[in-house]
């Protein structure tokens, strides 16, 4: 991963000299990357897009074009090679049901209610540590 990403970013340099006005060839070409390698068109391209950015913001002009390199490489490297995975080692996989909805359905609640009390420290140590400072600033 470490090799083809320097040489998606030397690609997306030599890019840039030529298409000035758009520099986000790389990113979209680590998004097809890593479409391919995870075995997910959608979620490789956001990822990547995600990246670059501390407060959550995406490069949101760039979404469509990702997607679209994204899929193109998912389909090509599925067409080529196949599947990386070898799941049929760990035997048939039981039959689904209603439940399984009801379980991940389940489980989703939980690590929501978990972000959630992680945000909830996390203001609680702000505020704690904005009084400290405050009477640290009377003495």
């Amino acid at each position: 991963m470490a090799i083809a990403t320097s040489l998606c970013h030397k690609r997306g340099q030599l890019l840039a000299r030529y298409y000035p006005k758009y520099t986000g060839a790389d990113v979209l070409q680590h998004g097809a990357a890593l479409s391919a390698f995870f075995g997910n068109p959608i979620a490789g391209p956001l990822f990547v897009l995600e990246i670059p950015h501390r407060r959550g913001l995406e490069y949101y002009e760039a979404i469509i074009p990702a997607m679209i390199a994204g899929i193109c490489s998912f389909a090509v490297f599925r067409l080529q090679v196949g599947s990386i995975y070898n799941f049929g080692r760990f035997g048939t996989l039981p039959a689904r049901s209603c439940f399984n909805l009801i379980e991940g359905a389940g489980l989703g609640l939980v690590g929501a209610l978990t972000g959630i009390l992680f945000i909830g420290l996390f203001q609680l140590t702000k505020c704690w540590r904005l009084r400290i400072m405050n009477l640290e600033s009377h003495f």
